[in-house]
């Protein structure tokens, strides 16, 4: 077995928590790791015996090294101080090296405790997890994300909430293409971006997937977004002449747009959508010559 990836089925989603719960820690605990999840802070007390007899050798040839020789001049007593005082010198240098050696497994350790629980969940989870550089925080998290109810997917009450959005009365044409886009986007969060049962799928052919589908729903986002904005006649003379646009396009075209919401209305894109105010009708005043209704 890889030690370093997870042997058994991963998590596929949220809900399958607790099943999948008992087996990983059954397999964590086969290679000493499991307490790395259960136990904030945890250091393995068995780290100094993973250190070999070779690497013990070296440490404390090193800490001999770094400790003056005795002087060959001193007396008998002095000699005997001096020796004593030199190998608590080398005892403190050799136990310096082993604590430094210990943090460097432990570390060493919990990454690989990270990376052991993130190798056991589907690459459609990471995105969950990926802020998270400790295992125990890591797990915390995943118990919590099983304890949160999870809405079922209602495309079509998403649908027609985007439908039922129209320009309001004095609304610039900024807030109402940032309104819209968040109905986009809330209708396309519905949408599963990939089939719900990926076993069989490694990591880089779901990340591919994940790719080609937020280019369709990019897409999307720009064809709805327009769709939108139809009924104002000089967008859509610059839509019609811009079919390549992107959603990122018709936004900046909102903010250079100098069309003032008083004068001009979009239309209503369906049937049953507020019909927008009639626009005032501007004449001479004949006895002041100021503009008025």
């Amino acid at each position: 077995m890889d030690a370093s990836t997870y042997p058994r089925e991963r998590l596929q989603d949220w809900d399958n928590v607790a099943a999948w719960t008992r087996t990983f820690l059954t397999v964590a605990g086969s290679i000493h790791i499991a307490d790395y999840y259960t136990k904030p802070g945890y250091e393995d007390p068995n780290l100094v015996n993973y250190i070999s007899v070779s690497r013990h050798a070296q440490l404390l040839q090193e800490a001999e090294a770094a400790v003056p020789r005795l002087a060959g001049s001193s007396s008998f007593v002095e000699l005997q101080e001096q020796a004593a005082q030199r190998k608590l010198a080398v005892y403190s240098h050799y136990s310096t090296a082993i604590d430094k050696e210990r943090a460097v497994m432990r570390a060493s350790c919990a990454r690989h405790a990270v990376a052991f629980l993130r190798s056991a969940l589907h690459p459609r989870l990471h995105a969950d997890v990926l802020h998270i550089c400790e295992a125990y925080e890591m797990w915390q998290h995943i118990q919590t994300k099983a304890k949160q109810p999870t809405e079922p997917r209602d495309p079509s009450r998403f649908y027609d909430s985007y439908r039922k959005v129209v320009r309001l009365p004095m609304e610039s044409i900024v807030a109402f293409t940032t309104r819209t886009e968040a109905s986009i986007d809330a209708f396309l969060a519905q949408l599963a971006p990939v089939p719900r049962d990926t076993t069989g799928w490694d990591e880089a052919a779901y990340h591919g997937a994940i790719a080609a589908s937020t280019s369709v729903f990019d897409q999307l986002r720009t064809v709805f977004l327009g769709h939108a904005l139809c009924g104002q006649d000089d967008f859509k003379t610059w839509f019609d002449a811009t079919p390549d646009c992107s959603c990122a396009d018709i936004k900046a075209w909102a903010q250079c747009s100098s069309i003032s919401p008083r004068t001009r209305t979009l239309a209503p894109r369906h049937a049953e959508s507020v019909a927008p105010e009639p626009a005032l009708e501007l004449s001479l005043c004949t006895y002041c010559q100021k503009t008025c209704c």
